[in-house]
């Protein structure tokens, strides 16, 4: 007489299979492993504590690795985003470097003008269209603005 099992009629196989998995993959099960000396001298290791011989038990540490990016779809988005900060910085970087020229230019331009207005006692200027000198007062003025400006940003 042939028997035909049906799965739905032995759960308990499935759950027993399911359990037994579970335990071996588990790495927090894992025992303790022992050390011991034979007779003869040679140095054995086991998971199993050995009857009547002295042995030692092991302190065993298991290293987790780093996760590692595997797939190419993942370094690209990793290398994506280093170059991204890079060019932030690079541009960040260039942005400064072009303000501080910038200043740079408009110190010299004031300090030269700081050295026209001081050294020079009459200076002409186009006003409207027309060329006319300045007034002592409007020096002593110019000058006074120039010494502020090189205070304040230079």
């Amino acid at each position: 007489m042939t028997r035909t099992i049906n799965k739905h009629q032995h759960p308990l196989h499935f759950i027993c299979l399911l359990i037994l998995t579970t335990l071996i993959n588990n790495p927090l099960l894992a025992g303790e492993v022992y050390k011991w000396t034979d007779a003869s001298g040679e140095t054995h290791y086991s998971d199993i504590k050995p009857n009547g011989t002295e042995s030692k038990s092991l302190n065993l540490r298991t290293q987790v690795s780093k996760p590692q990016l595997h797939t190419p779809q993942e370094r690209a988005v990793a290398l994506d985003g280093r170059k991204q900060k890079e060019l932030e910085t690079d541009k960040e970087n260039r942005k400064q470097l072009e303000d501080q020229k910038k200043t740079n230019e408009f110190c010299t331009a004031v300090r030269s003008n700081l050295k026209k207005v001081t050294e020079k006692s009459r200076l002409q200027i186009i006003d409207n269209g027309e060329r006319r000198f300045l007034s002592p007062e409007e020096i002593a003025s110019k000058k006074l603005e120039y010494q502020k400006q090189l205070k304040e940003n230079c």
